[in-house]
């Protein structure tokens, strides 16, 4: 009696460029489409969809999220084939193709182009793919070649070539043009830093005259612009400055001045999984006099936020290693008890998706961005969106067999032997996200 064959488990993976997108057979549709009607005409089980929207194959691919989120998925033994339409939608750089064709290997993954046809079993078949990948490479270089010379002539006479505008000026008939209400504000930045020499209380004092809250990021990032002296790609002149030379350059030295680097950085536990009780954002590591804990940067940066106390890390270390299995064991037996599925965790992130939508549209009836950013936002959101519904269909149970062999440890035992980096680790194997009580500060634990 013959045993019957496994499906085997699929990665759809999905490239596109900015340029490639309004090639034909290139576009994120035609390939989606594609590539699960070859997965369903050939008996396979398509695990997720994996796209990187608007990346090149040059570039590492470190810089591609999905493709790095796929191979995530191989190491962990959860994949069987990864499907793509063309050699040149996985790779067009001989050395990184053979990087990551070792890991495949190690995992017993196969890949197939469903447009294609390449043989890596035999000498001849993997010298071919060498010859493409080689070819494919050196048009992209030649490609590259040809923009970047565009793009040097553009910047030479002034011209825009992105959408992404700093803040004080706005694009007119192809070139910068300062926004006045805007540019007041970055003449301010930079006066008062110049002046109290401190981001921090730049950012309060902005924030209090003008009710305009920058990320520290942010701020950091306008002070050291060389946009604001007219400048562009070594380009002077390349538009009209918002800020006189002497001051960009007194701001600079400070900025020299100001940097620390410290001996010894500090490993946080729990970086990630604390939650604000009351804006909701992520809790900001902070150390002061040695003593590490959590603060809700809203509160501390700008003000955004009333809640002002800290989450000592010590003190979490001891609530959780008290009450974690009490927790666990509770958690464990509730989900037993009521025996049917958690709802589809993909809901939430459609709701946020969508809240998202209608704050762009908000942004840009205001007129607080430009319809070139509000027109890549919207659609960059909208495939998102259009990707968790097609994924939302198949509910997800939750996997309670880490959480039970987390039980079977000592771990009050073991955890004083633990580094921090350890103990870090640990904890995100488990635990989802902690919330806290505002007044109590009574943690809340919530597990994957």
């Amino acid at each position: 009696m013959s045993k019957v064959q496994k499906m085997l488990r699929a990665a759809l993976y999905i490239r596109v460029s900015h340029d490639e997108q309004v090639l034909h057979g290139c576009s994120l549709e035609a390939q989606h489409e594609a590539l699960t009607k070859y997965a369903q005409e050939n008996n396979l089980l398509i695990v997720d969809y994996y796209i990187d929207e608007g990346q090149t194959a040059r570039k590492s691919y470190s810089r591609r999220k999905e493709f790095i989120r796929m191979m995530d998925d191989v190491k962990a033994g959860n994949l069987d084939i990864i499907l793509f339409v063309k050699l040149d939608r996985w790779f067009r750089n001989v050395r990184d193709y053979y990087k990551i064709q070792e890991i495949l290997e190690k995992h017993n993954v196969n890949w197939r182009t469903i447009f294609e046809h390449y043989d890596t079993s035999t000498a001849n078949g993997r010298l071919h793919i060498n010859i493409m990948l080689s070819v494919a490479q050196d048009e992209a270089d030649r490609t590259s070649e040809r923009i970047k010379f565009v793009f040097e002539n553009k910047v030479r006479n002034g011209e825009v070539i992105t959408g992404n505008v700093a803040y004080g000026y706005r694009i007119e008939n192809k070139k910068l043009v300062i926004e006045p209400k805007e540019a007041e504000v970055v003449r301010e930045v930079f006066r008062y830093y110049q002046h109290k020499q401190s981001k921090h209380a730049t950012l309060l004092y902005i924030g209090e005259k003008y009710g305009i809250f920058f990320l520290y990021i942010t701020l950091s990032r306008m002070l050291a612009k060389r946009i604001y002296l007219g400048e562009y790609r070594n380009v002077t002149n390349y538009c009209e400055p918002i800020i006189d030379r002497e001051t960009f350059e007194d701001v600079q030295r400070i900025l020299k001045s100001n940097i620390r680097v410290g001996k010894t950085r500090s490993v946080y536990v729990y970086t990630g999984l604390l939650r604000c009780p009351l804006c909701g954002k992520r809790l900001a590591s902070a150390k002061t006099k040695n003593i590490l804990s959590y603060r809700c940067s809203g509160c501390y940066l700008n003000k955004t936020c009333s809640f002002n106390r800290s989450i000592n890390e010590k003190k979490l270390d001891a609530y959780l290693l008290d009450n974690i299995e009490k927790q666990i064991k509770n958690y464990i037996t509730d989900y037993e008890l009521k025996d049917k599925v958690t709802p589809n965790p993909r809901l939430a992130e459609r709701t946020k998706l969508r809240a998202k939508l209608e704050k762009l549209k908000d942004l840009y009836m205001e007129d607080l961005i430009d319809k070139s950013t509000y027109k890549r936002d919207y659609e960059e959101l909208t495939t998102k969106l259009n990707d968790i519904i097609e994924r939302s269909e198949a509910p997800v149970k939750t996997d309670i067999a880490a959480l039970k062999a987390f039980l079977s440890k000592d771990l009050t035992k073991i955890y004083d032997g633990l580094t921090s980096s350890e103990r870090q680790t640990l904890w995100r194997s488990i635990i989802k996200e902690i919330h806290f009580d505002a007044v109590t500060l009574k943690p809340k634990v919530f597990f994957y």
